[in-house]
């Protein structure tokens, strides 16, 4: 019965998963719930598209800043602090935007949330690692399943919210309510400190972080992110611009989006089981592209949201695979390297959707849109290029081992330069 036990897999804790996946949910309502109040905002404070941009690289620029923070030093200090105090300024954040007086003030709340959102992020799903570092993927993928269940109840709500004309400030100040409740479970878990040996230094963080595979997931994630963000902000604007979508209707269908990443997530626990993660993250952004173009340039309205549902099924793995992928380059420092993948993230948030913006003032939001499918081509190229690094690696280990379960060979081969010196 021990050898049983012995070889059962390990798996996070019921109420690890559970709290976590609160976070991942309220989290996923507050990032969706900005892309459908983006226009009453402008409208607010008198902006421009390529201002309302701001938004997306505030956010995203305290979540860098946090996450090269936190994440490391949850590896030193615990996951606890980093969690319960990220998720309490994430809550400060969405809180103080709709008090703000000025665009100003909005952008200062908007920061502050992102640099909760950054703190929090890396040593959360560091913690899951540490329960269950050869399923990551698996969990890692499950804890994201609620992020998406709040992404898609977040444009809906705050669609329904503002078809009844309630005001936008409204609705961010019922997110920062909810917020507040994401810190109280990790104050009171039993959580155990990650096992770091004494040789943990920054030796050990370069070794990871200079990894081919951990610099090519790192691509993947900053351009994913990037490609993300930009959709969930500026769909609903896309809808109501391009397609004459009502303010409230152009709100609720980014679920559309959200909804096919809820069921390319729960597919991907099937398709893992025959088709490794990278060649299976590759396959499904090399697919994601084209359909992103028909999606942007198509003049039919439910035919453009239907196409932007089947992207988000096959680009709903891309996060989780390559965090999972990423961490795993290095046993010690999995809160370090996971701040550094969260850091990429967030610099494609940053530099991404502003484009968008800018794009849209000249060229209009459809052009704008399906000039993202360049971001999906760019993570497929990266996802296959680890791919292949990874299998090169493994045949190099096979070829090791099977040369020193086999010596004849090499007694032979030493033996030529014998036969040789004795002539």
């Amino acid at each position: 019965m021990s050898v049983a036990k012995s070889v059962k897999r390990p798996s996070p804790p019921t109420y690890h998963i559970l709290a976590g996946g609160w976070i991942y949910f309220v989290y996923g309502l507050a990032i969706t719930a900005i892309g459908p109040t983006l226009q009453p905002i402008r409208e607010s404070f008198g902006l421009g598209l390529a201002e309302l941009g701001l938004i997306f690289s505030f956010m995203a620029a305290g979540y860098v800043v946090a996450s090269l923070f936190g994440s490391p030093m949850s590896d030193r200090r615990g996951r606890r602090i980093f969690i319960v105090g990220g998720s309490a300024l994430m809550a400060a954040g969405i809180g103080a935007m709709p008090l703000a007086p000025t665009w100003p003030l909005v952008l200062a709340g908007v920061l502050l949330a992102g640099l909760g959102m950054g703190l929090f992020e890396g040593p959360l799903n560091a913690l899951m690692v540490d329960h269950a570092p050869e399923g990551a993927a698996k969990w890692l993928n499950l804890l994201h399943l609620f992020f998406g269940i709040g992404c898609l109840a977040g444009p809906i709500l705050a669609g329904y919210a503002l078809a009844s004309d309630v005001a936008w400030r409204l609705i961010h100040g019922a997110l920062a309510a909810a917020a507040c409740t994401t810190p109280f479970p990790f104050v009171f878990m039993r959580m155990s400190r990650p096992v770091i040996s004494r040789a943990y230094s920054f030796a050990a963080i370069r070794k990871g972080v200079l990894h081919p595979v951990f610099l090519l997931m790192m691509a993947v994630l900053g351009l994913y992110i990037g490609f993300e963000v930009a959709l969930s902000g500026w769909l609903p604007s896309f809808l109501e611009l391009e397609h004459g979508f009502s303010r409230g209707l152009a709100g609720i269908s980014l679920s559309a989006l959200w909804g096919g990443i809820i069921i390319g997530r729960m597919l991907a626990g099937l398709f893992l089981r025959w088709i490794s993660p990278l060649p299976l993250l590759a396959l499904s952004m090399a697919l994601a592209g084209p359909l992103v173009l028909v999606a942007s340039l198509v003049d039919n309205p439910a035919a453009s949201l239907a196409g932007f549902g089947l992207v988000g099924v096959f680009v709903a793995i891309t996060f989780p695979i390559a965090l999972s992928q990423g961490v795993s380059t290095q046993k010690t420092a999995r809160g370090a390297l996971a701040g550094f993948l969260m850091a990429a993230s967030a610099v494609g948030a940053i530099a991404f959707p502003p484009v968008v913006g800018a794009i849209a003032g000249p060229l209009g939001l459809r052009a704008a849109m399906a000039m993202t499918a360049v971001l999906c081509g760019f993570t497929a190229i990266a996802a296959l290029w680890a791919a292949v690094d990874v299998n090169r690696r493994k045949r190099k280990v096979r070829d090791l081992r099977s040369n020193i379960h086999d010596p004849v060979p090499a007694a032979t081969v030493g033996a030529q330069p014998l036969k040789r010196s004795s002539r």
